[in-house]
């Protein structure tokens, strides 16, 4: 398979989306609902972590991760189907460059700033980390399992594109994702009696093709999708039960994985018809990226230096929000602005 392969996109099912396009309907801007979600999804995140030193704190920030997995899948599918439907092919070079100039430099340097803090790991671990098998092989940092997971959808999702596009099977998509549904949640049920976290990429691939499929459906018709948008919103019932996790078995905390990601999408897609508005926190998913690789490193330094408190929880928000913050705008932003010139976007959907 060559690395920019020439696709004819299935008139059925991408074509209205390609006309909405050519009419002006979506524009080159990021979408503010998209950031405040990002924006949630992190702080949840920072609060499950800090959390990890007091056990009367709330443990249900873990489920920012299935956040961030639903988004994942309907924001880098959104950039390949958009191609489809502009240029009649996906550039895969173009794509794997683009998407390794977002996540590499950023993770890089911090591994490397951060090597002191481990405390002389095992070159196993930091070679996990360094080529992201952190889903699989031990590793260095608690957080980074999920980047390994996000790194393998990158590789699989263009190729199964290519390929569904190449058979004309393109609709194969909601089925695949409702398989990949039913299968996780097998095989995370199957090993709830030998593990506490499913934190393998087989595991867990469900969640990001649960936001494909989304987008999927959003391009094939999307009258429909925004006239479904409202009733579906009801489906955010599905998170309820991430409130009583620690207190269920590990067979029903495999459930509780795909309870999520049904209530994160039908959250999502609500949020395309409704805009969640805040500037602050859409502003905080704008460089959630950055935050997220760094906020472990706050929650540590706070641990031993502050109590878990509500307020310790407050100043490990605020601590993690500014050094990310600082370290996208250092490491993560001179390199989007040079790859965005050198290596333009062939898609609408840019803002990745």
């Amino acid at each position: 398979m060559s690395a920019s392969s020439q696709l004819q996109t299935e008139p059925e099912t991408l074509a209205p989306a390609a006309a909405e396009y050519e009419a002006g309907v979506e524009i080159n801007t990021r979408n503010q609902s998209l950031d405040v979600l990002r924006g949630i999804a992190v702080l949840l995140v920072i609060v499950h972590h800090y959390a990890q030193a007091n056990a009367s704190l709330l443990h249900i920030g873990a489920f920012g991760v299935d956040l961030f997995f639903v988004l994942s899948g309907f924001l880098i599918s959104g950039l390949l189907f958009s191609e489809l439907n502009l240029n009649r092919r996906i550039s895969l070079k173009q794509f794997f460059i683009r998407r390794g100039l977002k996540i590499y430099p950023a993770f890089y340097c911090f591994l490397l700033l951060t090597l002191p803090l481990a405390h002389r790991p095992p070159l196993r671990n930091f070679l996990a980390e360094a080529l992201f098998l952190q889903s699989y092989a031990p590793h260095i940092w608690q957080h980074t399992w999920s980047l390994s997971v996000e790194e393998m959808f990158y590789l699989v999702l263009p190729l199964l594109i290519v390929l569904l596009t190449r058979i004309e099977r393109l609709h194969w998509i909601p089925a695949i994702s409702a398989g990949l549904i039913v299968s996780c949640l097998v095989g995370r049920i199957s090993l709830a009696s030998s593990v506490v976290d499913f934190n393998q990429t087989h595991l867990r691939m469900d969640s990001l093709f649960a936001g494909v499929a989304l987008r999927y459906v959003r391009h094939c018709d999307r009258h429909q999708f925004e006239t479904w948008a409202p009733r579906i919103g009801w489906g955010t019932i599905f998170l309820l039960p991430q409130g009583f996790a620690q207190f269920l078995s590990p067979t029903w905390g495999a459930v509780i994985v795909t309870s999520n990601l049904i209530g994160f999408s039908a959250l999502l897609w609500f949020s395309q018809v409704r805009a969640f508005k805040s500037r602050a926190v859409a502003w905080i998913g704008r460089y959630s990226y950055s935050i997220y690789i760094w906020h472990m490193v706050v929650a540590m330094l706070l641990w031993e230096l502050w109590p878990a408190s509500f307020w310790g929880c407050c100043a490990d928000i605020a601590a993690s929000v500014l050094l990310g913050v600082g370290m996208a705008l250092l490491i993560e932003a001179p390199v989007l602005s040079v790859r965005d010139r050198v290596f333009p976007s062939r898609s609408v959907c840019a803002s990745q």
